[in-house]
């Protein structure tokens, strides 16, 4: 996505007009919109303006993540250190892998799944 995307999306998700963050970030409206329709880019200072005010990180508003990546982002850091690299690891994982492990830890697979339907 390019920048001008990004920030509409972002706008749009916040349910905010590019008044409102000209006014609440204290960015020039004038900027703001030479950013969406004439393509220009942000300076440092604005692109961590604009990751504080939508709370997204700088690598989201410069393109360099998805939005999944955003949303992982935010899940895994509610989670201890130990445990973030434990998710990585079984994430990259082999479904042969990942069934040795629950072999391994004497875990019902099937149980895991019901009990997460329930």
């Amino acid at each position: 996505m390019t920048f001008p995307e990004i920030l509409n999306d972002l706008l749009l998700e916040k349910s905010k007009s590019k008044m409102d963050l000209s006014l609440e970030a204290s960015i020039p409206y004038t900027t703001i919109c030479g950013w969406i329709k004439a393509g220009r880019l942000p300076d440092y200072n604005a692109i961590i303006k604009l990751a504080k005010y939508f709370d997204v990180p700088a690598d989201y508003i410069l393109g360099n993540m998805t939005d999944y990546e955003v949303k992982e982002r935010g899940k895994a850091q509610q989670y201890p250190i130990d445990e973030q690299m434990l998710l990585r690891a079984y994430r990259a994982m082999t479904p042969g892998k990942k069934k040795a492990l629950f072999q391994m830890l004497d875990l019902d697979e099937n149980a895991i799944k019901q009990s997460k339907k329930a």
